[in-house]
């Protein structure tokens, strides 16, 4: 019920088809504290591509988040086949789920499918994907917290869309000096409902009788209280799910993230997005892997947090000048191939032309003055590096 309502609806899919469309991974972590992709854990193709024979990694994260961000809980069945303990994620529908705990303080699962006995079930064999609690045993359900909020705009709703529907309500009256009599009124009540009522005769021209005259109508104050409503109720719902107005092509006010698409899109990210991808990482990381001191999930939000693309090239030009990154880093970032040659980070020193100070100049040649040219030149690209480092420091200030 609360699907239908266009907020809601709106809020849960811009959340849930989010999280899905980003690539989730499993990694592995490296000796020298970094990490890298791990596409031979048996887990990772089940995250990244497919959980189960019936849905897509994108269609099973949008499920699971649906029904977390409504009722609190998302389950699925851990089933074990070729692929090891955890071969595919089945979900189950939080409706028919009971969580009690064991004596052991462990949660106990008992599920009623559509068809058939009762399925009792370990912990781990589920894998529950909760929100804020308050027993460490089930999530709180948004839509029984904000059932008040939710079933004003309901109601909201069906009003509007009944005065709609009638389309009799007129834009003024019809006004006569005389007393009509039963049976003119029946015929003027009759010609001007066929002629004028419903919106198949929305801006007809009313032809007028006699003395009659047409008087137009403004705004009531019941009107302008029922748009006010409408307003209030977008921002409400939006302020139940964290959703920004302008996601849920609610515009007329301005957000206090900022007014670009790249403010919108990391404050989305940092305030509404970061706390799903840490449930979803840290749930996979306690349910479905085993190593857990070597590999875990993670998304890949990059993508999202990706600065215009030309504040974005002088980024990459200073971190590859300082060789802070190796070029091909650089063009894997930017989904470009490798290339042969670029993997070695720059010497800071070569680009400054400051190197050769009691040390052997790699760049040494028979031409000295062709040395010479190339010397001033690589300062006055260090020069040119310099000055677009200041700018982007002072526009991060």
């Amino acid at each position: 019920t609360a699907l239908n309502i266009a907020t809601v609806f709106a809020c849960v899919r811009v959340i849930s088809q989010t999280l899905a469309m980003l690539p989730l991974k499993v990694m592995r972590r490296l000796p020298d504290g970094g990490k890298e992709p791990a596409p031979h854990h048996p887990v990772y193709d089940l995250l990244h591509t497919r959980p189960n024979i019936r849905q897509s990694s994108f269609q099973f994260r949008e499920m699971l988040t649906a029904h977390a961000l409504l009722r609190g809980n998302a389950y699925a069945a851990i089933v074990a086949g070729d692929r090891g303990v955890v071969d595919q994620l089945v979900p189950l529908h939080p409706d028919r789920m009971k969580v009690t705990l064991g004596s052991d303080g462990a949660r106990r699962y008992a599920y009623q499918p559509a068809n058939g006995p009762e399925r009792k079930m370990l912990q781990d064999e589920v894998f529950h994907l909760s929100t804020l609690s308050d027993d460490s045993v089930t999530g709180i359900s948004l839509v029984g917290l904000a059932r008040n909020s939710f079933g004003l705009a309901a109601v909201t709703e069906q009003y509007g869309a009944k005065s709609f529907a009638q389309m009799a309500r007129p834009a003024g009256v019809l006004k006569y000096k005389g007393k009509l009599s039963p049976e003119a009124l029946a015929r003027v009540k009759a010609d001007w409902q066929s002629q004028y009522g419903g919106s198949e005769n929305a801006g007809k021209t009313a032809i007028l009788e006699d003395d009659m005259a047409w008087e137009a109508m403004g705004m009531t104050n019941e009107d302008a209280q029922f748009l006010a409503t409408r307003g209030f109720q977008v921002e409400e719902i939006c302020s139940w799910f964290g959703v920004p107005l302008s996601l849920v092509q609610h515009t007329e006010k301005s957000t206090s993230w900022g007014t670009g698409l790249q403010q919108l899109a990391q404050g989305f990210v940092l305030f509404t997005m970061q706390p799903w991808f840490t449930r979803w990482e840290q749930e996979i990381q306690a349910d479905l892997i085993l190593a857990k001191d070597t590999y875990f999930a993670e998304f890949v939000v990059e993508g999202l947090l990706r600065s215009d693309p030309e504040m974005r090239a002088r980024i990459h030009q200073i971190y590859v000048t300082t060789g802070v990154m190796t070029r091909n880093e650089v063009r894997v970032i930017e989904s470009m191939n490798p290339l042969p040659g670029l993997d070695k980070p720059l010497d800071p020193a070569f680009i400054t032309g400051k190197q050769n100070q009691g040390g052997d100049n790699p760049n040494k040649n028979n031409n000295p003055d062709g040395a010479n040219d190339r010397s001033a030149s690589v300062q006055k690209l260090g020069i040119y590096a310099a000055g677009i480092a200041g700018r982007v420091v002072r526009k991060e200030i």
